[in-house]
């Protein structure tokens, strides 16, 4: 009895048990065996059509002698069936190839013509016979790693673990808190130096006077003075800030006074550098070391590449836009800062949306032009504060801003009513270097 036939007694005689006894369990019983003999007959009818398409080797001897006939594709016209191509060398010397071997055992003979010998033939081809070229199938496409999302996690990891995410939340959280913390702290301690400074019997008076209208504390801890920078300052003229910020880096930090250039050697010039190094470079128990450089329209040697913290500059704008040189100046600002590094700009603001003077000869610059000077050089704005501003300043007098004290250019006149506005109307802008990943998302912002 073969074995669908003994399958299919078993059906039979189960089923016509289950209808004799009429028991439930058995007509279960029965379902299951008759869908598995079906199941078995259909798998013996699916193998043995399978097997009758399989070709025999006659059949296979006749498809690769049908192949052999077909001329491969790219080759000469020149080529038939049963002969090897010629190459470009072949072609042009006039020698001839031996006929290829056939894959199914039959030597093909020598084209005519070939004066070579068998054995330099050997040498080209590498066999007597032409192999048929490999098939190359194409490189399958790489299947891109599905990955889940960093913060997906079950909730049976959860149950075990805690929630991962969350976790991760509170522990940056921690971070940002603590990092805030000893940023206050050591800005507080910074806020005691700058007191003790300001405060300094180094100061003369009268330049105690003016820190009401400079408010040089609250500036600096805007730009975010610390002990430990290396600073420097732009054109420190008569020192005003130099005596403020070399005493803070006294001992911890660095200061740079990029002043003016010794090679141009004019009277004025060497004056105010010889009355610089008396009053600061010559004291370093008071100032610590006070290194000076250069800056003019021919020299920007303010500083080391990539070497401060903070680049500091108070009222020079307009006079770099008088020289022609406030491009060039800020490009150089850009190349002493480090990746990070604080560009601290206090200037006369002039009212936005004027006209603005290319060469600013009231001593007036507008905040978008120095924001655009700025972003050329590659400078990211990072914020900009009213500090040093003064409202009662109208910017409409004879002499521009030098009416104004401390210079009072126009000398008696008017010098009672300037000298209720005050000095200039100011801007604070604070401009970073970028290098950072959190500098680099600030640059996207507009």
């Amino acid at each position: 009895m073969t074995r669908p036939s003994f399958w299919f007694w078993v059906f039979f005689r189960l089923e016509y048990y289950e209808m004799k006894q009429s028991l439930p369990i058995y007509g279960v019983l029965t379902a299951v065996v008759a869908i598995a003999g079906l199941g078995f007959l259909a798998s013996q009818l699916i193998f043995s059509d399978e097997g009758s398409q399989q070709v025999s080797p006659s059949q296979s001897g006749k498809n690769v002698e049908a192949h052999m006939e077909q001329k491969p594709t790219g080759l000469p016209k020149t080529v038939s069936a049963g002969t090897a191509p010629q190459t470009a060398d072949t072609q042009t010397s006039g020698l001839a190839v031996p006929a290829a071997e056939s894959p199914v055992g039959k030597k093909s003979t020598m084209v005519p013509g070939s004066a070579l010998k068998n054995k330099e033939l050997k040498q080209m081809t590498g066999a007597y016979g032409y192999k048929l070229p490999e098939i190359v199938k194409p490189p399958v496409a790489a299947q891109k790693k599905v990955t889940e999302p960093a913060d997906k996690q079950g909730w049976f990891s959860k149950l075990l673990y805690g929630d991962k995410a969350k976790m991760a939340a509170e522990q940056q959280a921690r971070k940002d808190a603590a990092r805030a913390k000893a940023e206050k702290e050591r800005a507080a301690a910074t806020s005691q130096i700058l007191d003790a400074v300001l405060q300094g019997t180094h100061r003369k008076n009268y330049k105690k006077a003016r820190d009401k209208y400079r408010h040089p504390k609250e500036t600096l801890m805007f730009l975010g003075l610390h002990p430990d920078m290396t600073v420097i300052e732009m054109w420190p003229g008569e020192g005003w800030y130099s005596e403020i910020i070399a005493p803070v880096l006294k001992g911890k930090g660095l200061f740079y006074a990029a002043s003016w250039d010794r090679q141009l050697k004019t009277r004025n010039i060497d004056a105010a550098l010889k009355r610089y190094t008396e009053n600061y470079v010559s004291k370093p128990e008071i100032f610590g070391k006070v290194i000076l450089t250069s800056l003019s329209e021919r020299r920007f040697e303010i500083g080391p590449a990539n070497s401060a913290d903070l680049i500091f500059s108070s009222r020079n704008m307009y006079s770099w836009m008088r020289k022609k040189m406030a491009t060039q100046t800020f490009q150089a600002m850009f190349w002493a800062l480090k990746p990070g590094g604080i560009l601290g700009i206090v200037d006369h603001r002039q009212d936005a949306g004027t006209y603005q003077d290319p060469r600013a000869i009231s001593g007036y610059v507008t905040e978008d032009h120095v924001i655009r000077v700025a972003k050329q050089a590659g400078f990211v704005l990072v914020s900009r504060s009213d500090i040093n501003a003064n409202p009662k300043d109208t910017k409409k007098y004879p002499r521009g801003v030098f009416s104004l004290p401390p210079v009072l250019k126009e000398g008696k006149r008017n010098r009672k009513k300037y000298k209720a506005i005050g000095e200039s109307d100011r801007m604070t802008l604070k401009f970073m270097k970028p290098g950072t990943a959190v500098q680099e998302e600030l640059q996207k912002q507009p």
